[in-house]
């Protein structure tokens, strides 16, 4: 189980939804606030339905307030940048540079782009932090970093490290 969800970690990060601010996250958590990561990352669920929801009432203005599109993007951007969203990061970037060239059609599209990844994201985090869950329902002496630990551990044996394949912790199999 715990080698499912540390290749489940990897994936978001090697397809491009995570960066580096996610792991700094990580860093964040430890056995006094166990769900910091997952508490941190329903938080921008909550505030990204307020922003994607007054972005799609800005488009369907006319004429378009590019100003008042642009701000909310920001805001989303600043929202995505702080869990490491690389994703919806990148369309956020996409988005902003359509408004300042006042392309509405180009900003339509790409607010259909930053809605698809943010849901992309959302589904995987949400079935990573599940496999977590029951995870330590199983054994609750699991610390959430182990994850991360054990990704940097496979990452040495790639790359010519000693330790054999028999070191790795046995817990929650």
């Amino acid at each position: 189980m715990l080698r499912q969800i540390a290749n489940t970690r990897q994936s978001l990060f090697d397809q491009g939804y995570l960066d580096e601010q996610f792991i700094q996250l990580e860093e964040l958590q430890d056995n006094s606030n166990p769900n910091f990561v997952e508490e941190v990352v329903t938080l921008f669920y909550r505030d990204s339905a307020r922003f994607l929801s007054r972005l799609d009432q800005a488009l369907e203005n006319r004429p378009l307030d590019f100003n008042k599109l642009d701000g909310l993007m920001h805001q989303f951007k600043g929202s995505s940048t702080s869990i490491g969203a690389k994703k919806v990061k990148t369309e956020c970037t996409h988005f902003r540079n359509y408004c300042n060239a006042r392309n509405a059609e180009e900003c339509k599209r790409t607010f259909q782009n930053v809605k698809k990844e943010y849901t992309t994201l959302r589904k995987k985090l949400e079935a990573y932090f599940q496999l977590s869950k029951i995870c330590n329902d199983e054994n609750e002496d699991i610390s959430y970093t182990w994850v991360h630990e054990y990704h940097w551990d496979q990452l040495s044996k790639c790359n010519g490290g000693e330790r054999s394949s028999t070191e790795e912790p046995q817990v929650c199999t």
